[in-house]
């Protein structure tokens, strides 16, 4: 009972970081697509390069945690309170491929 609540937890909080990346992934988009925006929020000697580097970052974060969630909140959890029967980085490794 309290596993499984623990892994719906983890799977809300996964999604919401997923969101979150999504947004940040926007925000640099947006950043290096419209100048005024890129003035407005970030220093001039930002350079464009690293908008592309955090877009890229930013959006496999959000796609990792938002199609692996299940596969990663329904053993790790267990994992790592319980000690399970695979160690928690084999277990993280292997549900994620």
């Amino acid at each position: 009972m309290f596993l499984a609540w623990l892994a719906d937890g983890v799977k809300l909080l996964l999604r919401l970081a997923s969101v979150a990346a999504a947004v940040a992934m926007l925000v640099h988009a947006a950043a290096l697509a419209v100048p005024s925006i890129n003035a407005s929020l970030y220093s001039p000697a930002y350079p464009w390069w690293r908008h592309i580097v955090f877009i890229a970052i930013n959006g496999t974060l959000a796609w990792i945690m938002a199609t692996h969630s299940a596969r990663i909140s329904a053993k790790w959890p267990s994992s790592v309170i319980m000690g399970g029967p695979t160690p928690p980085w084999q277990c993280h490794l292997r549900h994620l491929a």
